[in-house]
């Protein structure tokens, strides 16, 4: 399966719930060199890849580092957005962020 946008998550983990083995792979590093572009195509295209063993899976992060990961992208779009509407000789930390 190819991680394109955020569409791949639920049937990612559906499969998973199903006791399937699933391979996720990014799609740069699967890329068909034919010109037309169907998702048939590239069904075939990721099985070929996959039978002759040229496909490895994308790291996927545990719950726990997932969580972390989420939580500091929250915190560092708070952080910009601090930042960006603060004058520049202001002491951010004054108003109670870290």
């Amino acid at each position: 399966m190819e991680s394109t946008g955020s569409y791949w998550q639920n049937l990612f983990a559906t499969l998973q719930e199903a006791k399937l083995e699933v391979i996720l792979v990014n799609a740069m590093f699967s890329k068909n060199p034919s010109n037309k572009k169907t998702d048939v195509k590239d069904y075939r295209w990721l099985q070929k890849l996959h039978s002759i063993g040229l496909l490895s899976g994308s790291f996927l992060p545990d719950t726990d580092t997932e969580q972390i990961r989420k939580q500091l992208s929250i915190d560092k779009k708070k952080h910009k957005r601090i930042n960006k509407n603060t004058p520049k000789n202001m002491d951010v930390n004054l108003l109670g962020y870290q």
